[in-house]
């Protein structure tokens, strides 16, 4: 994985944890974190391009392998919530629409962040469907394209216009980002430029959140995807033009910064409920500590990070080397759909299948 998208997922995560815990340092309307989903819908477009282009894969094998990078942990969170009594609107067929990672009905999952990972799987269907239907890269490509807007029309624009984000056309800004970048249109610039693009996209989420998004928030995908799309297409040019120096905690924050994701708010909800058995913690959610509120919220975020940080190596790793294990997974995936393909054959296959696990 490129350097410079693993760092800008450490930061998007920072973002995120940021304004679920400080938050807006008292300024009215001003959410400055939340445009880190943003970034994290640039960078999957990218990710989803640059591997449709750069592994041979069929469409079981990709769609498994999408699948089982985010729905083991987000369930195992959303199980979590749901026991703790902290759920949002925890119905019997709002649970049902959380764990099929589908936007049907409600805004968000009862795992509150849960809601960026619906779109998410959404864009892994697409490309699912696209690597089924279509031979030729161009082809997919079309395809992604239309499905998106036809996606954002249909959802954002008809179905739930009370909020028209239009985060479907943010995986459409990260694949064309991946081509830019693959065909070296910035490579030639100056690494100095870069940063200073770089910095100008982060600057202007900045001023986008405070003078046009307060306190209302709409079409998103301009006012933070195309900032957020400048960011990674100016970072990954940079990366073409010139090394960039591997920094260690920047590496582990990007790593686990899905875990951070899905689990930072339990975090909060179990420290709330820890600090509320004491007395003098009657102020709300973010309770005081000896009256010092900003300390608290401080604390918070460094504790939701840590959190994070441990549910990525003590959970989700080894969730992953029991779900995919590496030196099989290719193998079991292809012979799953060769079984798919020609089911009059199955026995004979599925034998080998198992077999080759001992």
């Amino acid at each position: 994985m490129l350097l410079s998208i693993q760092y800008l997922r450490a930061i998007a995560i920072l973002m995120v944890t940021f304004v679920h815990t400080i938050g807006s340092f008292g300024l009215q309307g001003v959410e400055f974190g939340v445009q880190g989903v943003d970034i994290f819908f640039v960078i999957s477009g990218f990710i989803m391009m640059h591997i449709m282009h750069q592994r041979s894969q069929n469409y079981l094998e990709f769609f498994l392998a999408r699948f089982l990078r985010i729905a083991p942990l987000y369930y195992l969170a959303t199980i979590l919530i749901l026991l703790s009594g902290t759920a949002y609107k925890p119905t019997f067929w709002h649970i049902v629409q959380s764990f099929s990672l589908l936007k049907i009905h409600w805004h968000q999952p009862v795992l509150i962040v849960g809601w960026t990972l619906e779109y998410e799987f959404c864009f892994y269907l697409l490309c699912s469907i696209s690597i089924l239907l279509l031979k030729s890269q161009k082809s997919r490509v079309i395809f992604l394209f239309s499905a998106l807007i036809g996606l954002f029309v249909v959802i954002d624009l008809l179905i739930f216009n009370d909020k028209i984000y239009g985060h479907f056309l943010e995986f459409l800004l990260g694949m064309v980002c991946f081509f830019l970048s693959k065909r070296k249109f910035f490579s030639h610039i100056n690494p100095w430029a870069c940063i200073g693009w770089i910095f100008s996209g982060f600057c202007a989420l900045i001023f986008v959140d405070i003078y046009f998004y307060n306190p209302l928030t709409f079409l998103r995908f301009i006012g933070y995807g195309i900032p957020s799309f400048v960011i990674v297409l100016f970072a990954v040019s940079l990366e073409n033009s010139t090394s960039i120096k591997e920094i260690k905690f920047l590496k582990i924050l990007g790593d686990a910064s899905y875990a951070i994701y899905t689990f930072h708010l339990i975090a909060l909800y179990l420290f709330y409920d820890f600090t509320m058995q004491f007395d003098g913690f009657k102020y709300g959610p973010l309770p005081y500590i000896h009256g010092q509120y900003l300390l608290q919220k401080v604390f918070l975020f460094f504790v939701s990070i840590g959190f994070g940080i441990t549910v990525h190596f003590f959970v989700e790793k080894p969730l992953r080397r029991v779900l995919i294990p590496k030196d099989y997974a290719r193998v079991c995936f292809k012979k799953i759909y060769s079984i798919q393909q020609n089911s009059t054959e199955w026995v004979s296959k599925l034998k080998p299948l198992t077999s080759s696990w001992h």
